[in-house]
């Protein structure tokens, strides 16, 4: 397809297999053309001999006929096949169904490789040459800095939200690499979707790259988007029961952006990520090269009297009482919005087994946090600070506004609630990318990739650095 050997691709309406796709008024509730996904298939392993499939993946949406959308009809199928061998495809055609509101999606169990790799995963140039097998255990594993397991994956949509058509950029897909990457004493979960300047997302309470999949998925066409779990939560490690330190975040933070985004990054943290993000900009301003800190719930910022400054306290006393799920429980009461939509639930679940982390070891850290001022002042890129539309005068959207009177710097209005990133994440994410295009383009740097109409995305990142290239 690549050497233009079959010709050009095209998205065709079949006729034949849906003789209904003119007029799709008539057509049964939950009627489903099956003949077209399955010749779609049926091509796909045609174009890839030989290989095992590994992984399907079918996403549906009303791009033939849009002004049918909001009767529950879709009219158009994408399928992205995936086999052994690393190869992949993806086809477009026709399909005439109700709504789908969850993705397709069939996995076969990975077999094990006689070389020790499991099948469907992208191995390293030193694990093919005998070095670390991927998930077999052994080995003394790579240099502190560098991932240790990475894998590939086409992303979509959003788990629990049809995707907008009017969106163009979600009509396409992302590929996201995932794996893990080593710091000292544990090993984070991270996730890079697209290509172009980085820009690092760090999470708050509950530490995880989930919160962000909706909006790096929109902001990958011009971003190389990096999320991460943080240390102790979902999918990383290093929980161990002692108190969180932000200077050890930080850290982690600093290694993610030299050894995964090239050695500086924009950065945006939400809540006790725009705490971590304060943090690294002072401690660490030269992997720095902006800061959108959206809600930092610093409360020692605001005056001796006022009652925000009881809300970490508080909340200890309840973890003290009655564990996580009380602390839990009284953390959602406080925060605008909670309640009023839905989580992915995978997301939720990793939520809910963060908890006691949360309270028991993150807690303490968040709630002696005091912004340095002047590092802050003094950081050689720029800094925003910023909070929802619908947060005003809360104690977790006030604490931004006098940050950014102390330090100089500007403050902004996003739109919506704490974690409008959830709610309405192609909002958020128009909101983000101009505030992040403007931070990159400050000194007149424009990226070729915003100066042309970008290809479809592919699978890109920043290679892998040797060690020498650590810094101290």
């Amino acid at each position: 397809m690549a050497a233009g050997a079959i010709g050009t691709p095209h998205l065709l309406r079949s006729l034949t297999r849906d003789p209904m796709l003119a007029d799709p008024a008539p057509i049964p509730p939950w009627t489903i053309s099956l003949e077209t996904l399955i010749h779609d298939f049926d091509t796909l392993r045609h174009l890839n001999p030989g290989a095992e499939p590994v992984e399907v993946f079918a996403w549906a949406d009303a791009l033939v006929r849009p002004d049918f959308k909001d009767r529950g009809l879709l009219g158009t199928a994408v399928v992205a096949y995936t086999a052994w061998k690393q190869a992949s495809a993806v086809a477009r055609a026709p399909l005439s169904k109700r709504r789908v509101t969850r993705r397709l999606r069939r996995q076969r169990p990975h077999r094990p490789h006689p070389d020790g790799h499991r099948r469907g995963r992208p191995r390293r140039p030193e694990d093919r040459a005998g070095g670390r097998a991927v998930g077999a255990g052994g080995g003394a594993g790579p240099p502190r800095g560098q991932p240790s397991r990475t894998h590939w994956h086409l992303t979509g949509t959003s788990g629990t939200r049809p995707v907008p058509t009017a969106s163009p950029r979600r009509e396409r897909s992302a590929w996201m690499r995932s794996g893990m990457f080593e710091v000292d004493h544990a090993e984070l979960y991270y996730e890079i979707r697209g290509g172009g300047p980085a820009l690092l997302l760090i999470s708050g309470a509950g530490g995880d790259a989930g919160y962000y999949s909706a909006v790096a998925d929109e902001l990958a066409d011009a971003f190389t988007v990096v999320t991460y779990d943080r240390r102790g939560n979902s999918r990383s490690t290093g929980r161990n029961g002692t108190p969180m330190r932000l200077a050890q975040q930080a850290a982690d933070a600093r290694e993610l952006v030299e050894g995964l985004a090239g050695g500086r990054a924009l950065v945006f943290g939400n809540s006790g990520g725009a705490i971590i993000g304060l943090t690294l900009a002072a401690s660490y301003p030269e992997v720095v090269s902006g800061l959108i800190a959206h809600e930092p719930p610093a409360v020692n910022v605001l005056p001796a009297d006022d009652p925000a400054r009881g809300f970490f306290p508080e909340l200890a006393a309840l973890y003290a009482e009655g564990g996580g799920p009380a602390a839990g429980r009284r953390f959602a009461q406080t925060v605008r919005g909670e309640g009023t939509y839905r989580w992915p639930d995978d997301l939720w679940q990793r939520f809910l087994a963060n908890q006691e982390h949360l309270f028991g070891s993150e807690w303490p850290g968040f709630a002696a946090f005091r912004p340095d001022e002047a590092a802050l002042k003094a950081a050689p890129f720029p800094i925003v600070l910023g909070a929802g539309a619908e947060d005003r005068g809360l104690y977790y959207a006030r604490p931004s506004v006098e940050i950014a009177r102390r330090i100089g710097a500007p403050w902004t209005e996003f739109p919506g609630i704490h974690m409008e990133f959830l709610r309405s994440p192609v909002a958020f994410a128009a909101a983000l990318r101009t505030l992040a295009t403007q931070m990159h383009t400050g000194g007149g740097r424009v990226p070729e990739l915003w100066e042309v109409s970008p290809p479809a995305p592919r699978p890109a990142g920043p290679a892998p650095r040797t060690p020498g290239a650590r810094r101290p």
